[in-house]
């Protein structure tokens, strides 16, 4: 039998295969941006109407659409043009690829990159460094987790950054015989980075369409976004939805002082509400920095850097100011927390405001056993990047010690827990890969979630970490119809290897595949 309006006409039958979660069924119809009926072919023959279309699966799974719980989406999409600074394994390639780049650009121009890491180097890059590969340009490379940069002699004058400048509140300038050196930890990053000339719109325009169609090819229907400061986010989207639909739903998280102002608040939710496909996310606080940087905060220095604990980036009493003004707003909280320092840190932010429940910790890599059992007492969910496990691979051991790193990155316990759990990729750090996420996160020895709830994380879980309400993410009727089907079968992990997107549906419309 089949569940749902069967007699109405649909959208689209998609026929031939398994339906997560619906062992009995081999059909799901859809119409007006939602799920009409899920049951079996012959039941739902009667959905089929003048201008229904038909898509056999051939044996096809078909799967809720992926939620991806935190994303840096529209940044993201801009550095997709930067130069790619991934897998560079030396400070001499380093070069090469820098003087590449500065040979094609004009004059004055910025050079922007990505994705490098001196794990292994004999030293972290400098200004000196880029002077040699980019002669008087100002040039600024991020590190791999997007916590860590350099910046050249030309970005920091333009910066107004000069040997006397004292460090920014959370943040460090390095330094070498007393002059900057050009390396820049937490805030210290921004500084630079805001004195580059912003992007156009039709820029940020465009790397968000490359960035949706990668996400579309994925699976991904909804995300959870961090949106860039300062980023025109509405006007960007009207270009955008100039050229194109939106695939996908974006729930925009803001920072601390758009919320810190009522007016400005008040009219982003006019806004919001008069826009399909974007809605109000969560206020996102940066807590701390990155395990690899050495900036993520922890209770106990790091093992291969005595003294040195890293840096908090807010001072308690900020803290917990930015935690009341959100529970006035009734915004959900959203803390970067790699570092156990930072989780106590929120936790007892958290307790200070008395706050309600349905606030969460991103990253989580490290928490001190004491403060997991209040994660659940506080009603904090926890999202996590599964994938981040390998990237920190060469690191972790060095960073915390074997002790340390035995309860580090603890998806398994927070499963134990009862702790309601959400997977993300933190795109531009990772790629915009959920079925990756998805075997990193029960593939994972010693800290592996069930195949169950890692399913259950990147689709409905996510979306109700997020706060929207059920049955958002799951393959039942009157929920809406974010739909990814793949080429083959895919009901245990060992499919995830060859798992392929065919097929996928953002509110009932199709936004990737043909045929």
């Amino acid at each position: 039998m089949a569940a749902g309006l069967s007699s109405v006409s649909a959208d689209w039958l998609l026929l031939g295969g398994s339906v997560w979660g619906r062992p009995e069924a081999d059909a799901l119809a859809v119409g007006g941006g939602r799920i009409l009926a899920v049951g079996s072919r012959a039941a739902l023959q009667g959905c089929c109407g003048a201008r229904t279309r038909v898509l056999e699966l051939h044996g096809g799974a078909l799967w809720p659409g992926f939620h991806d719980a935190h994303s840096h989406l529209t940044l993201g999409g801009l550095c997709l043009s930067w130069l790619d600074l991934k897998g560079v394994a030396d400070p001499e390639e380093l070069v090469r690829c820098v003087a590449r780049r500065h040979a094609g650009l004009p004059d004055r121009r910025w050079l922007l990159g990505r994705g490098w890491d001196a794990e292994g180097w004999h030293a972290p890059p400098n200004a000196a460094l880029l002077e040699r590969a980019a002669p008087g340009r100002p040039v600024l490379l991020y590190r791999s987790c997007g916590h860590v940069g350099v910046a050249s002699q030309a970005a920091l004058v333009a910066a107004g950054l000069e040997a006397g400048s004292g460090d920014p509140p959370g943040g460090r300038l390095g330094r070498c015989g007393g002059q900057l050196d050009g390396r820049l930890f937490e805030k210290a990053v921004e500084l630079v980075a805001a004195a580059q000339p912003e992007p156009s719109l039709e820029e940020w325009a465009e790397g968000l369409r490359q960035a949706l169609a990668l996400g579309a090819a994925a699976g991904i229907t909804r995300y959870e976004d961090d949106v860039s400061p300062g980023l025109d986010v509405w006007r960007a989207l009207q270009i955008y939805a100039r050229l194109e639909p939106i695939p996908a739903l974006l729930r925009l998280w803001i920072r601390p002082e758009i919320a810190a102002d009522a007016a400005e608040l008040t009219a982003l939710k006019a806004e919001l509400a008069r826009r399909p496909h974007v809605e109000l996310g969560a206020l996102k606080l940066f807590l701390d920095g990155s395990l690899g940087g050495r900036t993520a905060a922890l209770l106990e220095p790091y093992c291969d850097a005595p003294g040195d604990r890293g840096m908090l980036r807010l001072e308690q009493e900020e803290l917990v100011a930015h935690v009341g003004a959100a529970e006035r707003a009734g915004l959900r909280l959203a803390f970067h927390a790699i570092g156990d320092a930072a989780a106590r840190q929120a936790l007892d932010a958290l307790d200070a405001a008395n706050c309600r429940a349905g606030h969460r910790l991103e990253h989580a890599q490290l928490l001190a056993q004491a403060d997991i059992p209040r994660l659940r007492r506080r009603g904090v969910s926890v999202s996590i990047q599964p994938t981040h496990f390998a990237q920190d691979a060469g690191f972790a051991l060095a960073r915390l010690g074997p002790k340390r790193l035995a309860r580090a990155y603890p998806w398994a316990v927070f499963e134990r827990e009862g702790l309601p759990l959400a997977l993300g990729s933190d795109f531009p750090i990772s790629g915009l890969g959920p079925v990756a996420s998805l075997e990193a996160a029960v593939g994972t020895a010693g800290r592996a979630l069930s195949w169950q709830a890692a399913v259950a994380a990147a689709t409905w879980g996510a979306a109700w970490v997020g706060g929207m309400p059920e049955p958002v993410g799951r393959l039942v009727v009157g929920a809406p119809a974010d739909l990814v089907v793949f080429e083959g079968p895919l009901s245990e992990p060992a499919q995830l290897k060859t798992a392929r997107v065919r097929w996928t549906f953002s509110l009932g419309r199709r936004v990737f595949g043909s045929g």
